[in-house]
């Protein structure tokens, strides 16, 4: 997801098809000469077992999305007709068991050498894999406009189109920008000539870092405000009797009470208009 920019979805969908393929190796035929695409095996795996597989991948072989959900629900009543069979029998259900990954290297070996393939034991059928998180709320019609606008300008970075994909794209690139724990901390520049009360992002940064992304406020008794929403960089020595916005010393984060409360003690009722350097973070 990191290195290639993949959607949680996306991932996990390769994953399902790369464990599959370890167990049955005709899928990689099927993909390779685009009769089964990465979803269909994908939504296939959980039916596919040592003895059906051959049968099963032939019959969805070539199938639109509309037919192959025909296939699977055959597949799922033919599953329920079999553990009905196999209760009333008393036969017990096959174990579950975890699919190695390709590449991983087996149980017991030597460390550093790689399994084979070949040596991946044969099972009846693949652990059962987490489902992705499915979100949904109401969308208005501006919102679906703004959706088809989004998904033309993405097309680049987003080319299936796929909504998760876009909101996993535009989640990223707000956090990389705005997230003060994860994105680069900005440049240091020199102090500035004339002075300004706007804090510059390196001085936000740095301050961010020290404080922890925590109100700094203390009592007397030496008890810390735990407040981490809705904080505000706040200049110690007040910018409006002198104070410096360039000087990470003297700029720290305080929750918006504690930035009023501080703000009336230095200047009474009359607080500045931006109270006491107040910027919220």
């Amino acid at each position: 997801m990191e290195r290639l920019k993949w959607s949680e979805g996306a991932a996990l969908q390769r994953l399902i098809v790369v464990r599959t393929a370890t167990l049955h190796h005709e899928v990689y035929s099927y993909l390779r000469d685009g009769q089964l695409n990465l979803s269909a095996v994908s939504r296939l795996a959980p039916f596919l077992t040592v003895e059906n597989r051959t049968e099963i991948l032939s019959r969805a072989a070539g199938r639109k999305r509309a037919a192959l959900d025909e296939l699977l629900g055959e597949l799922r009543a033919e599953q329920a007709r079999s553990a009905e069979v196999q209760t009333e029998a008393g036969s017990p259900a096959p174990p579950e068991v975890d699919l190695p990954f390709v590449g991983a290297p087996s149980v017991g070996s030597t460390p550093g050498v790689v399994a084979p393939v070949d040596a991946v034991p044969a099972v009846l059928s693949p652990a059962p894999m987490e489902p992705p998180a499915r979100l949904s709320f109401p969308a208005g019609e501006d919102l679906r406009r703004d959706l088809d606008r989004a998904r033309r300008l993405l097309k680049r970075h987003c080319p299936s189109g796929r909504l998760e994909e876009m909101v996993s794209y535009l989640l990223r690139d707000f956090l990389r920008r705005c997230d003060p724990d994860t994105r680069t901390p900005a440049r240091e520049r020199q102090r500035r000539e004339t002075e300004t009360r706007r804090i510059p992002q390196w001085v936000r940064d740095r301050v961010w870092r020290r404080d922890g992304g925590r109100c700094a406020y203390a009592a007397p008794d030496g008890m810390r405000c735990t407040a981490r929403k809705g904080l505000e960089y706040d200049h110690i020595h007040p910018w409006a009797r002198g104070g410096s916005s360039d000087d990470p010393e003297n700029i720290r984060l305080l929750c918006r009470a504690h930035n009023l409360f501080l703000a009336r003690r230095d200047f009474g009722a009359r607080v500045p208009p931006r109270g006491n350097g107040m910027n919220a973070c």
